[in-house]
Formats: structure tokens, C-alpha cells, sequence
């Protein structure tokens, strides 16, 4: 298990021990410290259990070189993922193992996730079944199949791809499934719920407009087959657009109010999506959380289609002369 933390002393320990917990027993816990400055280091350096070896960056490098660097270290035959504020089920390891066991031509494993909040409850899940071609439409798209933290992978795919590309400071693992797309790797996907997705209000259009750049960038290499060398892509941002790194007016409450979106849209559930769009109106009156409050009294189908309208009309939005498109964290794959 490759699991790098920068800076998340609150969720840390629940997703060590979770890991500890797997029913599958053989593995081992490398943990990457990527300079966090939070405490997150103490914790992870605490446990006494034999498995979890932790490595520290004295500063912040990244999630890919982290990563990288965690499987020079690791020894198993497998890599698993996971993001420090995730979690996986205790069954994890064992069904994915069986599954790569079974067929050699796998080089990467997904599984069937939830999305939870930043209190750990759950608000969508994603049950994808995913063909050679399903995948192919997914990547052209911008999309990844599966989370990153779901993905377990052969040593042998991650040596054949040549590990990370340090150069993605975000979109690293798009680019790893283009170039694993262009091999005769197969993807197998566990058609079980087997990982929990934390999505926090974290979003920011500088963010955004950086993630686009390297989309690009990835997916210029893999129609071309060739390396493209290009210049920093965070400084770029910064220079060519300073407004973007602002921060976004009343994000939390439009985070309560998305997740309400898409409680009514994947659960299908309106009381979940009630109790949202009621802790949005506690941040911040508004007539969008308002009015979806009121939709969850009303039948689904009406619910379910007004939210689906409104996601199509804000496709495309402008943020303080930046030009982006309003694709929040919850949408990356379609809960």
C-alpha cells in the first residue's frame, strides 16, 4: 500500500487503521510524509505495527515523486493505493488480489466506490462497468475511470510505464491511464464497494485552470504517442491569470449544495439530500439551496430533472475574467 500524507492530521489514523483491519493479512504500509506541517508526521510515525514504514520529505515534493518514492521502497508484487483522508473496506486487498491472481493480462484494478463528505457520510455511489472501449471514451473525455486511491497495481505495469510523471503536480494519474491505455494492459474493475472518496470544499478555480493545463498536456502525449516537454504549469497559471488564486465567495455553502445535487441524483434519496441543502442554508441563505430544499418535498422525477437542468446551464461560467468550465470534484466521475 502506497500511501502518501501532506498535511491530514484529522483523517490519518482512520485510514491507517482501516488498512490495518484488511481481511487480506500479507501487505505492507508505506507511508510517504510529503513535508506535512500539521502533525500528520507524529501520527503516522506512532505506530508501533510492523507493517507501516514511513519515509519523510522534509518538504512538500508532490503526489507523484511521493508516490515514486514509495515504490522504490515498497517489496510486494502489488501497489496498492489510497489517499490519507479515504478509507477502504476491509475486503479490499483480498478481492482485488483475487481478481489480478486470476488473469494476468490485469495490470490495473478498480473497484466500486462512495463519495462521503467531509464527515465521513455518504451522499453518492459509483458503480461502474467499464469495456475496452467505455475506458477509451472516458479518457478522450478527461475523465478517469475509477479514484485514484481505489487503483492496485502490477509492479510490472508500474515498471513498464516508468512509474509516475513527476511533472504532473495534479493529473498525474490521468496521464498514468493514457499511457497504460496504449499498452496491451488490460483494467479489471471489482464490481464491489469497496472505497470511500472524501470530497471536502476544496475547490478553487487556480486549481481548476491547472488541472485543465495538464489534461491537455496528457492527452496531447497520448494522441501523439510522443513526451512533450512544457514549461511549469503552476507558474504559467499564476502569472497568466493571479485573479484565479482568490479565494471563491460562499464555497461551503454551494459544497453543501452540490452534495445535495447529487444525493437526490445517485441515492435517490431526499431526506439525505434535504439534510444538505439545510446545512448550506445554515452557512448561507440562498435561493439555490432554498430551492432545493423545497424540490426535495416534491416528487423525485421533478427533483432528479431540475437538478440535471441546472447542472447543463452552469456548464460553462466565467470567474473573475477566467474562463473555465464549472466542473466541481463531485462531477470528475459521475456519482
Amino acid at each position: 500500500m502506497l500511501l502518501p500524507v501532506y498535511n491530514c492530521a484529522q483523517h490519518a489514523r482512520a485510514s491507517i487503521d482501516g488498512i490495518l483491519e484488511q481481511d487480506y493479512r500479507d501487505f505492507e504500509i508505506i507511508v510517504v510524509d510529503d513535508g506535512s506541517t500539521d502533525g500528520s508526521g507524529e501520527i503516522v510515525r506512532s505506530y508501533r505495527d510492523s507493517r507501516v514504514k514511513v519515509i519523510r520529505n522534509e518538504t512538500n515534493l508532490g503526489l507523484p515523486l511521493a508516490l515514486n518514492r514509495g515504490a522504490e521502497e515498497a517489496t510486494g508484487y502489488y501497489f496498492a493505493r489510497q489517499d490519507a483522508d479515504d478509507l477502504s473496506s476491509s475486503s479490499r486487498f483480498q478481492s482485488q488480489v483475487e481478481m489480478m491472481d486470476r488473469d494476468s493480462t490485469i495490470g490495473v484494478t478498480g473497484s466500486w466506490w462512495e463519495w462521503m463528505d467531509i464527515y465521513g457520510e455518504t451522499y453518492a455511489v459509483s458503480r461502474p462497468s467499464l469495456g475496452t472501449e467505455d475506458l477509451r471514451r472516458i479518457l478522450l473525455d478527461g475523465g478517469v475511470p475509477v479514484p485514484h486511491g481505489s487503483m492496485m497495481l502490477r509492479r510490472e505495469t508500474y515498471e513498464a510505464l516508468g512509474g509516475y510523471d513527476t511533472r504532473f503536480w495534479f493529473s498525474q494519474d490521468y496521464d498514468l491511464w493514457l499511457r497504460l491505455n496504449n499498452t496491451e494492459w488490460q483494467v479489471g474493475i471489482v464490481e464491489k464497494l469497496l472505497y470511500k472518496l472524501r470530497i471536502g470544499p476544496t475547490y478553487t478555480p487556480f486549481k481548476e485552470l491547472c488541472q485543465r493545463r495538464y489534461t491537455e498536456i496528457a492527452l496531447n502525449q497520448y494522441l501523439s504517442r510522443t513526451r512533450l516537454e512544457f514549461e511549469d504549469v503552476l507558474g504559467q497559471v499564476r502569472t497568466q491569470f493571479p485573479e484565479c488564486q482568490q479565494k471563491v465567495q460562499h464555497s461551503e455553502a454551494n459544497y453543501w449544495s452540490e452534495l445535495g445535487n447529487a444525493a437526490l441524483l445517485s441515492l435517490r434519496d431526499r431526506s439525505v439530500s434535504r439534510m444538505y441543502f439545510k446545512r448550506a442554508l445554515r452557512v448561507r441563505k440562498s435561493a439555490r439551496a432554498l430551492a432545493g430544499c423545497f424540490l426535495t418535498f416534491g416528487p423525485l422525477w421533478l427533483a432528479s430533472l431540475s437538478v440535471r437542468l441546472w447542472r447543463y446551464a452552469v456548464r460553462g461560467y466565467s470567474f473573475e475574467g477566467c474562463e473555465i468550465t464549472a466542473r466541481s470534484p463531485f462531477q470528475e466521475s459521475a456519482p
